[in-house]
């Protein structure tokens, strides 16, 4: 990890385990590195993976060049017996934050008006702050102030709350956990700080804005059009959804099964073919794609909205989502000026060297 840095924005500590929400930045040295041939990427990406699967039982990469996609590996296994393929379903964590914010920003909602215009009975809990000043756009963007950096999924087995309950605290997530309300800790649009609990008001206003739940909306804008028939936020909420790979701990060894039911946040799941499709429509000439790939004010240019942003020490632009969740590693990165952008998708905690180094693939 010589070539990155992470700004870790919270540390979560729950019944002795620690969740920790990070934004990873490219700093120092790294300059574009243009692929030899589609040919000779797809072999080091090969390479990548077959060295990866020692820290991760499976893993899916795709490659996309000009809009299309032009390479896509997989390797290991989504559970016991079952190998990584075409169709192998992953949680996405926090790259549902991209879809979210594409969804947000096809439903119709005014960005700009206050949020609790759209959110019906639900209120910010009294604060020192001015409640009127939380937009969408700052929630996607992470400038409204709000709090609760991420969130670690309820037990599949056991009852899920709303995502109105999880705002207002109420449901623990793991036994003996304590839950947190989604507040106000800084003045909207003062600042860029990192903070699930924003995308989960802008699912509430969606719900509320549209009479819809999230995940219809989701798949009436963005998934269906996009022809991302194996993704959706579903999969996280409802009871015995197929959820074909199974996230791993450090050690290789399966997670209990997860659930969110703060779907923008981090609750989508999809395969790399299907997350390839997005992608390649975010590195068009959409108004949609280009209002998200805009730099939000107060974010210092490292944020719009739902999409990191960045630019290597040559002045190569990018953008991009890191998503980690308990038992999975994913990363997104794209360089659009270059024409290429990749998805690599991991099962287990341990796929931040196997993301790395597919990342260093076109930044070495």
């Amino acid at each position: 990890m010589a070539r990155t840095a992470w700004i870790a924005a919270a540390v979560v500590l729950v019944v002795g385990a620690a969740a920790v929400v990070a934004v990873r930045l490219i700093v120092g040295g790294t300059s574009w590195h243009e692929p030899a041939s589609v040919e000779a990427l797809r072999r080091n990406i090969e390479a990548v993976v077959r060295d990866g699967l020692a820290d991760v039982p499976g893993a899916a990469v795709a490659v996309l060049h000009d809009g299309r996609v032009v390479a896509t590996v997989h390797g290991g296994t989504a559970r016991q017996g079952q190998p990584v393929g075409p169709g192998t379903v992953f949680q996405m964590a926090s790259l549902s934050k991209p879809v979210a914010a594409y969804t947000v920003l096809r439903a119709g909602l005014d960005l700009d008006r206050p949020v609790e215009s759209y959110t019906g009975t639900w209120r910010f809990p009294p604060s020192a702050f001015d409640s009127s000043e939380v937009t969408l756009r700052r929630l996607l963007s992470h400038t409204a102030g709000t709090d609760v950096p991420g969130y670690l999924g309820y037990p599949a087995a056991g009852p899920l709350p709303t995502v109105r309950d999880s705002l207002d605290g109420r449901g623990s997530p793991v036994p003996g956990a304590s839950t947190s309300r989604v507040g106000l800790v800084a003045t909207p649009g003062g600042g860029y700080g990192y903070s699930g609990g924003g995308f989960s008001v802008a699912q509430l206003a969606v719900e509320t804005g549209t009479g819809q739940p999230f995940a219809d909306v989701a798949a009436t804008t963005v998934t269906r059009p996009l022809g991302m028939g194996a993704t959706g936020f579903g999969c996280t909420t409802a009871p015995g959804a197929p959820q074909e790979a199974l996230g791993h701990d450090a050690g290789g060894n399966p997670i209990l099964a997860l659930r969110y039911p703060e779907a923008a946040a981090g609750g989508l799941c999809s395969t790399v073919d299907d997350y390839a499709r997005f992608v390649a429509a975010l590195m068009t000439d959409d108004p949609v794609a280009t209002a998200m790939r805009t730099p939000a004010p107060t974010t210092d240019g490292h944020y719009g909205l739902g999409l990191e942003l960045g630019t290597l020490a040559d002045g190569t632009a990018w953008f991009g989502h890191l998503g980690v969740n308990t038992g999975w590693h994913n990363l997104m990165r794209a360089y659009p000026d270059k024409g290429w952008a990749f998805v690599a998708l991991t099962d287990g905690d341990g796929g931040a060297a196997l993301t790395d180094a597919v990342e260093e693939l076109f930044t070495g």
